[in-house]
Order: C-alpha cells, then structure tokens, then sequence
C-alpha cells in the first residue's frame, strides 16, 4: 500500500520471496535473512504456514535494532535533497 501511495518503505520478509513480492526501488528496503530453505518449501500457496523444521528462524533472527537502521537510512535518504537543490519529495506516509 505505500508503494502505491508513494511512500517508502520497509518491509519484513520470511519465507516469502522477496525479489518477487516487494516494491522495487531504493524508497523500499526488504529485510531478510539468507537461510538456504528460503522460500520455504513447506509454504503453500494459500499462506498458511505448517510447522517448520527450522523454527521459523528466518523470522526471529531479524531484530528490532536491525529494523530500526534501515528505517533511519530510509528517513534519510527521503530528507536528502537532490541535484540542484530543489527538495525530493519528503514523503514517508
């Protein structure tokens, strides 16, 4: 929904495939950890998430300090202004 509003952002990916799923661009950073059972092979189609042998340990490896620097380069590199000094647009949603 940013995406289509316009605003970036930062999304968190477990399982799913990210390269396929997220808004592409620099205004919209995925966060994931590379595991080799990324994309789960025990994910089906319909979302719904069977137990997993790993303990969804592409999930809980991702911390909030982690989530948090990305969303501060986010802010960051929305506020800065671009060539020729006319401000980008500083639209975070």
């Amino acid at each position: 929904m940013a995406a289509a509003m316009g605003c970036g952002s930062v999304s968190l990916w477990g399982p799913g495939v990210m390269e396929r799923f997220k808004p592409p661009g620099d205004r919209h950073i995925g966060v994931r950890k590379d595991y080799p059972c990324i994309p789960c092979v025990t994910w089906n189609r319909l979302g719904e998430f069977p137990g997993c042998p790993y303990d969804r340990k592409c999930y809980k490896a991702i911390t909030a300090a982690e989530v948090a620097a990305h969303c501060s380069r986010l802010m960051a590199t929305i506020a800065r202004p671009s060539t020729g000094g006319v401000p980008r647009s500083r639209k975070i949603c």
